[in-house]
């Protein structure tokens, strides 16, 4: 091959490589569905614990924006370990940038449990996310959790400050020697002042450092009246408490690499690079807490991501896209046949990219039922959390039966069933009826408000008015139309039925088909 062409070869080739390093991922779109953004609100009972609400987390989260800006103060402590070389050997943000949204974009498709580092950037003199580069300014986040809140009622969203980073510690003679190179009190003061002059600090609710299994989900939002912020953090300097001397209205998260009897979370990174080896990873952390009860009463997290791997005493790389690599792990952890095993040990599901919207296919009876269980991973999963958090709901008024399979609960069953008489025709089709029968249905809150269902119901009608059952035809009135049901199931005694939707419902006994396009409703 002549030089000329050899050059243009590797020119191509160069070119190549760095489309494929700098190919920015594509933006997440808002959740345009109320599922992500009202998930708590619609979907947790009021006396649920809040070790039992199943919610999606988001692995370092504010890192959308990460920069090639080497984050010294995280590469000086000892979490960095050989990581701290990697900056150096591979020009690339990549293996640390986990999420591809901002902070309101990640409530809003569901995300309720950040986990976050931070870093003091001595150079701008401003706190600033961080996962070895430097991420946007805390501020900016914080200020978009603040409007989130704002904007939408009944929200728990629970703050980890899992690292916070400040190399000005070093020189402090008040940080423990186990805590050289992190926050100390006055790092954590600075970040308590930035969520202060938002506005955020607002709505931190005081957990008195309980355990995550001593508050309800009604009792930290007023019954679904108010959002709060719950912040876990490992911010003491005295191993001896259990409580957080900087935040005392924190919990106590625990120290990093241990998992303290009397902490308020369990986590366990599993620090692996491939997919096999998560699932191991996940599978014996389930099987450790479920050999015990000690872990029911904190914060359980299912970490489902891998990472990036240097092993310099072999002179090995194995790099990692946590972002292009997320939806293989998803597919992976998420259609496993023991994930829902495994979630319920650790209800919080931690993923990297966790706005991804690869197909993925949900196991859950309930979102096979309604035909919810394939699309974007996104979507499905926030819908199935949020099945998960239902209870089932059932009553009975006056023969009338209303089911719904992992539904909202406290709700109650308004019925007003009666049997009324009907003048004029009804257009509808070619069919004429008589024994008219209407029965009114509504979903009632504790507050007495009538609440649209949030997935299908299913309910059952008696038909002892009825001189012949097998004629039956059910129909939904809504604003003068009608349309009509077809029924799940029919006997002598009841017609059985799912819907989406409630209201009047009629019973007609068919007599005979007409030709005209017209149904005749005769009054008994």
């Amino acid at each position: 091959m002549k030089k000329g062409a050899l050059k243009k070869v590797i020119a191509l080739f160069l070119v190549f490589v760095l489309i494929i390093i700098l190919k920015p991922y594509d933006k997440a779109a808002k959740a345009e569905y109320s599922v992500g953004r009202n998930f708590m609100k619609n979907n947790v009972p009021f006396d649920k614990k809040l070790s039992e609400i199943y919610m999606l987390g988001a692995h370092d989260a504010l890192t959308y924006n990460i920069t090639l800006n080497i984050d010294t103060s995280q590469q000086a402590s000892e979490d960095g370990g050989d990581l701290q070389y990697l900056p150096l050997l591979v020009n690339n943000v990549k293996y640390a940038k986990a999420q591809d949204a901002d902070a309101k974009t990640l409530l809003e498709n569901g995300v309720r449990y950040f986990d976050i580092r931070l870093s003091y950037d001595q150079s701008s003199g401003k706190w600033r996310s961080s996962h070895s580069f430097f991420a946007g300014e805390f501020a900016e986040e914080a200020a978009k959790i603040k409007e989130f809140l704002d904007e939408n009622k009944g929200e728990i969203v629970i703050l980890d400050f899992q690292w916070v980073y400040d190399s000005r510690a070093q020189d402090d003679p008040s940080t423990s020697a186990s805590e050289k190179g992190y926050g100390n009190a006055n790092s954590y003061e600075e970040i308590r002042r930035i969520m202060l002059n938002l506005g955020l600090w607002n709505y931190v609710y005081n957990t008195q450092n309980k355990y995550p299994n001593e508050l309800t989900y009604g009792q930290v939002t007023n019954n679904g009246t108010e959002s709060k912020v719950i912040i876990l953090t490992k911010a003491t300097n005295r191993a001896s408490t259990s409580t957080s001397s900087y935040y005392p209205q924190a919990m106590w998260r625990g120290y990093y690499k241990s998992q303290a009897d009397n902490a308020r979370l369990r986590s366990t990174w599993h620090n692996v690079s491939r997919l096999t080896n998560l699932i191991s990873g996940i599978n014996s952390e389930a099987n450790t807490i479920a050999s015990t009860t000690t872990y029911n009463k904190m914060f359980r997290v299912m970490q489902a991501q891998t990472n990036t791997v240097v092993d310099l005493s072999r002179l090995s790389i194995n790099l990692v896209d946590l972002i292009g690599d997320a939806p293989q792990i998803h597919k992976g952890v998420y259609e496993h046949e023991s994930f829902y095993s495994w979630l319920e040990k650790m209800p919080i599901y931690m993923v990297d990219y966790a706005t991804d919207r690869t197909q993925v296919t949900s196991k859950n009876p309930d979102m096979v039922r309604t035909n919810q269980h394939v699309g974007p991973f996104c979507e499905v999963v926030i819908k199935d959390l949020a099945y998960k958090n239902r209870g089932n709901f059932s009553k009975s008024v006056n023969g009338i039966q209303v089911l719904g399979d992992n539904y909202l609960v406290p709700l109650s069953v308004d019925v007003s069933a009666s049997r009324q008489d009907f003048a004029g025709d009804i257009t509808f089709k070619n069919v004429e009826g008589k024994t008219v029968e209407k029965f009114n249905i509504n979903l009632v809150s504790p507050q007495n408000t009538v609440v649209e269902p949030l997935g299908p119901l299913t309910v059952r009608l008696p038909l002892n008015k009825m001189q012949d059952p097998s004629k039956v035809l059910v129909l939904r009135e809504e604003d003068g139309e009608y349309e009509e049901v077809v029924p799940r199931n029919k006997d002598s005694s009841y017609v059985t039925f799912d819907t989406d939707k409630l209201g009047a419902f009629v019973l007609v006994e068919v007599e005979k088909v007409r030709e005209a396009d017209i149904f005749f409703i005769y009054a008994p």
